[in-house]
């Protein structure tokens, strides 16, 4: 097989999978989900393997060459300050990319309203990620901080077994709208004192490297909302990359922002651009191209969630099963 051929030349840097659970399906279609949704993450898996030089550690203490999922929920009993985040429940939210100065990702949690005149008014308010995992979770997204040790400047790739995809018989969409976030902190030298390699935060805009998974494929509900609520024409295959606003600023219903207007065209002050820097389709050949890690000890915090601003992020879509599977090489 083709994984085989490629194992010794390839180490696995991070495999993430878990599964999406979602309650009830809606009538209307909308971005945003636009009823409640309760998606519930009912299995994690996390797989550390290293190769040629690299250690990994989830407090910059024990450094191994395999990780679990226990090993980033229990980091905090020798990383006191982390923030890893592991919830019971996954709902839609938005970012730009854009980082606040403490190393967080501004993430937006969004909803809306059907107000008298039959159209969606969006609100929306700031999540920041606190420690914890399970049903006490309080958190609608993954993050989580790992730490690479390495002698020699690296440059790493996504590889081309990394995906996102529907586990049930047929897809209704809502794995097109996952996305990953990788947040470089900082990097250091081997020798730095403990508490300053953990406490590093200076990931800025420059240093967030988005990936955005099935670029290529709609559903048939997908396609429509694209049409109607963003106007943009696409397909169910083959499609071309849509662009899209991610939020950067909390909204309040008494702003009356209609979904349909929910871009920085209308309204800069709220939305921008999102730089998505890797993108790929569903069925992807090519390991793409992430970020280069330098020599010593560099801090990384990765962001999963489902993007409610993609046209892809609609009622129909609001329910399912759904795998990501993270793979890093260090071979173009």
């Amino acid at each position: 097989m083709r994984k085989d051929k490629k194992r010794t030349r390839k180490f696995w840097f991070l495999l993430l999978w878990f599964l999406v659970v979602g309650i009830f399906l809606g009538t209307s279609t909308y971005a945003w989900f636009s009823t409640n949704r309760i998606t519930d993450i009912e299995f994690v898996d996390v797989h550390v393997e290293t190769d040629g030089g690299i250690e990994i550690s989830t407090d910059a203490l024990d450094w191994k060459s395999v990780l679990s999922v226990s090993d980033i929920i229990e980091a905090y009993r020798t990383y006191s300050t982390c923030t890893n985040q592991v919830p019971s429940k996954f709902m839609p939210m938005s970012t730009a990319g854009i980082t606040d100065g403490n190393g967080y990702l501004y993430m937006y949690y969004g909803n809306l309203e059907n107000v008298d005149s039959g159209e969606y008014i969006l609100s929306s308010k700031r999540q920041v990620e606190t420690r914890c995992s399970g049903e006490d979770c309080l958190g609608n997204f993954i993050s989580f901080d790992i730490f690479v040790r390495t002698s020699v400047d690296r440059k790493l790739y996504l590889s081309n077994e990394s995906f996102v995809t529907y586990l049930g018989e047929e897809s209704v969409g809502i794995e097109n709208s996952a996305r990953v976030a990788f947040v470089i902190e900082g990097n250091v030298p081997k020798e730095t004192n403990i508490n300053t390699v953990q406490n590093l935060n200076g990931g800025s805009i420059d240093d967030v490297y988005i990936w955005e998974p099935n670029y290529d494929v709609h559903t048939r509900s997908g396609v429509s909302n694209a049409l109607s609520v963003f106007n943009i024409i696409t397909t169910e295959e083959n499609a071309d990359i849509i662009l899209y606003d991610g939020l950067i600023n909390p909204i309040l219903l008494s702003q009356n922002i209609n979904i349909k207007k929910a871009n920085s065209t209308y309204y800069p002050n709220y939305f921008k651009p999102v730089n998505v820097k890797v993108y790929t389709k569903s069925v992807n050949n090519e390991n793409k191209e992430l970020f280069d890690i330098k020599k010593g000890i560099t801090k990384i915090k990765i962001y999963m969630w489902l993007e409610g601003q993609d046209v892809d992020s609609e009622n129909n879509a609001s329910f399912g099963d759904i795998r990501y599977n993270l793979q890093f090489t260090l071979n173009p």
